[in-house]
C-alpha cells in the first residue's frame, strides 16, 4: 500500500480508518502526530489547498513544553528567537518594571513549524488537502460516518473517532450538538484579534528611535490603549530583525491590530522591510463545557484551548494531543465507549481548565477596570504584578501569588485594593475558580452534571 494511503482500507467507494482528524493547523498536526505515535490509524483532512494552507505569523511557546517533548522540538529555521538571555518588561508608560532572565519562551514561525510537523506524517497517515469535512453522523457500534468533499466529488469515511481541529469554523456546530451533545456557543466578546509582523531593522535609527531595547536584552512588552489591547516588541541583539505583535478585544472598542502596529511603526521608525505577517482570531475564554461526545473530540481553537491572558495555544494543544491519544487508544480498544474517551476531557480540564478559568477572571477584571485608567501602571508600580506572576502565565500555570508570596506582598495588595476596590475579590475568585475545576469537574460523561458545573463556573468566573 502506498505511504499516503497507509492505515486506510478501501470499501467500495467508501473508506475506513480509526481516527479522522479535520483541520491541518498546528492543533490538528499535533493531534495526528500523537495519535499515530499511539498506534492509531489516522486520516488528516484540510479544507485549504497546500499552497494556501499556513498562516505566516509567529507564536510563543514555553520552553518547558519543548524540552519535555510535549510538542516536537522546532528546527532552527522555525525559531525566530529564544529568551535565554532575558527580557525587560515595561509598564504602559514605558518605565522598566522588572527583568525576566531567563525568559523561557520560544517565538516560532508557525508556517515553518507546521511544515516540519507535516513532513513525517506523510508516511504514517493519509493526509489530504483541499478536502472538507461537510458532515458526520453516528453509525452502528459507536462509529461515525463522515462526508468529505474535494471539488465536486464526495467521499464517505467510516471511522471510530472524529477529531475536530477546525479552529473557529462553526459550520459543523449543529452536528456537534445534535450528534455529540457538545454545545459550543462563543459570543464575539470571547474572541481576540491578533496580528504579528517581522521586519528588518535599521540599526542607524535605533539610537534616536526612543525604542527602549538596551544592548544584550531581547525585548520589551508595553501595554497600549488599555490592558488587553497590547503590543509586544522584540529586537534581536544584532539589531537586524524585529517582531511586533498586537492583540485587541473587539467588543471594547479598541483600535484593530493592524492600526496598532501601524501606529507603533510610525512612532519608532526603525522597521525597514517587512519579512512576514499574519493574523488570527483567538478564543480567549475558559474551556467549552465538554471536549468529547459520542465518537467526537475537539482540540485546539475548536476547544477554546488558548490562554485568556496571552492568547497562546500551541503548548495547550500539545498537552491536549497527548491526553487525547491516551484516551483514544483505550476508546478504540474498549469498544468505543464514551467512558473510555472521557479521561481526555477530565485530564485537560483538571490540568488546564483551572489556569484558564483563573486567567479569565483576571482578564475580565482588567477589561472592566483598566480601560482609560492607570490600573496596569498601578499594578506594576505597587509590585502587585511581578515577574513571578508573569512567569506563571508563561508556564501555563495560574497567574496568582502563592500564599507565602501573597503574605510578603500584603502591603502591595492593600495599597492596590485601596486604589482599585475590586482587586482582592478578583484574587479570591481566581483561587475559587481554579479550585472548582481541579476538584469538582464531573468525572463521568453525565452531560446534565457537566452543564450544571458549567453554569456554576460561569457565575464564578464572570462575577
Amino acid at each position: 500500500m502506498p505511504p499516503e494511503n497507509r492505515g486506510v482500507v478501501h470499501v467500495g467507494h467508501d473508506l475506513e480508518t480509526q481516527v479522522l482528524v479535520a483541520g491541518a493547523g498546528v492543533a490538528g498536526l499535533l493531534a495526528t502526530h500523537a495519535l499515530t505515535q499511539a498506534g492509531l490509524e489516522c486520516m488528516l483532512v484540510e479544507r485549504r489547498p497546500r499552497t494556501r494552507w499556513s498562516d505566516h505569523w509567529c507564536v510563543e511557546v514555553d520552553s518547558h513544553s519543548i524540552l519535555s517533548q510535549v510538542i516536537p522540538s522546532p528546527s532552527p529555521e522555525c525559531v525566530l528567537h529564544r529568551g535565554e538571555d532575558g527580557v525587560d518588561v515595561f509598564s504602559p508608560s514605558g518605565r522598566k518594571a522588572f527583568t525576566l532572565s531567563p525568559f523561557p519562551v520560544y517565538s516560532i514561525r508557525l508556517w515553518e513549524y507546521e511544515k516540519q510537523l507535516l513532513k513525517p506524517l506523510a508516511s504514517v497517515a493519509d493526509v489530504r488537502f483541499d478536502t472538507s469535512l461537510v458532515d458526520f453522523a453516528p453509525a452502528d457500534q459507536g462509529r461515525a460516518v463522515c462526508t468529505l468533499r474535494q471539488g465536486e466529488a464526495t467521499t464517505r469515511v467510516r471511522c471510530d473517532l472524529v477529531v475536530l481541529a477546525t479552529g473557529l469554523s462553526f459550520d459543523l456546530d449543529r452536528q456537534i450538538y445534535a450528534h455529540a451533545g457538545i454545545k459550543r456557543k462563543l459570543p464575539d466578546s470571547d474572541f481576540m484579534s491578533a496580528r504579528h509582523e517581522t521586519w528588518t531593522i535599521d540599526p542607524e535609527a535605533m539610537p534616536t528611535s526612543g525604542l527602549p531595547v538596551p544592548p544584550g536584552v531581547e525585548g520589551f512588552f508595553p501595554a497600549v490603549e488599555g490592558p488587553l489591547s497590547v503590543t509586544a516588541v522584540w529586537v534581536d541583539k544584532a539589531l537586524s530583525v524585529g517582531a511586533i505583535l498586537a492583540g485587541t478585544m473587539s467588543e471594547d472598542g479598541y483600535r484593530p491590530p493592524d492600526q496598532l502596529l501601524s501606529g507603533l511603526r510610525d512612532k519608532y521608525r526603525v522597521f525597514r522591510d517587512r519579512l512576514s505577517s499574519g493574523g488570527a482570531t483567538i478564543p480567549v475564554r475558559r474551556p467549552v463545557e465538554a471536549l468529547v461526545g459520542r465518537s467526537v473530540a475537539l482540540i485546539g481553537n475548536a476547544a477554546a484551548q488558548a490562554h485568556p491572558m496571552t492568547g497562546c495555544g500551541v503548548a495547550l494543544s500539545g498537552h491536549a494531543a497527548h491526553f487525547l491519544a491516551d484516551a483514544a487508544r483505550e476508546y478504540c480498544r474498549d469498544g468505543r465507549r464514551i467512558e473510555s474517551l472521557w479521561p481526555y476531557n477530565t485530564a485537560y480540564q483538571s490540568r488546564f481548565g483551572a489556569s484558564q478559568a483563573a486567567a479569565e477572571v483576571m482578564a475580565r477584571f482588567l477589561r472592566r477596570n483598566g480601560r482609560d485608567s492607570n490600573l496596569v501602571e498601578t499594578l506594576f508600580g505597587l509590585g502587585v504584578a511581578t515577574a513571578e506572576d508573569l512567569q506563571r502565565s508563561t508556564d501555563l500555570r495560574i497567574p496568582l501569588p502563592t500564599p507565602s508570596e501573597f503574605l510578603s506582598r500584603v502591603g502591595a495588595f492593600a495599597a492596590g485594593t485601596r486604589k482599585t476596590p475590586g482587586l482582592l475579590p478578583m484574587a479570591l475568585r481566581m483561587a475559587a475558580a481554579a479550585a472548582l475545576y481541579r476538584r469538582f469537574y464531573p468525572s463521568s460523561p453525565d452531560m446534565l452534571a457537566v452543564r450544571a458545573f458549567t453554569s456554576r463556573a460561569q457565575k464564578l468566573v464572570q462575577g
